[in-house]
């Protein structure tokens, strides 16, 4: 895992929203030490879109770039 190159997405209200350093710079800090090459991003949508996505997939529909377009900018929960 030290010389692979992959993702870490960090997801979840605290880490999100909340945080003011005091998780994330601790789980980079982690991070940086076990994995060098990852990288560490922040979930931008909130995670319901993507279960959406995925029962639209399941039901047998395609995920469209305009579907995708128009629901990137859910970023709040309470606006979906």
């Amino acid at each position: 895992m030290e010389a692979e190159s992959f993702e870490v997405v960090m997801a979840g209200s605290l880490l999100t929203r909340g945080d003011r350093g005091w998780i994330s710079a601790p789980v980079e800090k982690a991070l940086r030490i076990a994995a060098p090459q990852a990288s560490l991003l922040k979930l931008e949508l909130e995670p319901v879109v993507g279960a959406i996505w995925c029962a639209m997939e399941r039901d047998g529909r395609i995920v469209t770039a305009q579907i995708y377009e128009q629901m990137r900018h859910y970023r709040d929960f309470h606006s979906i």
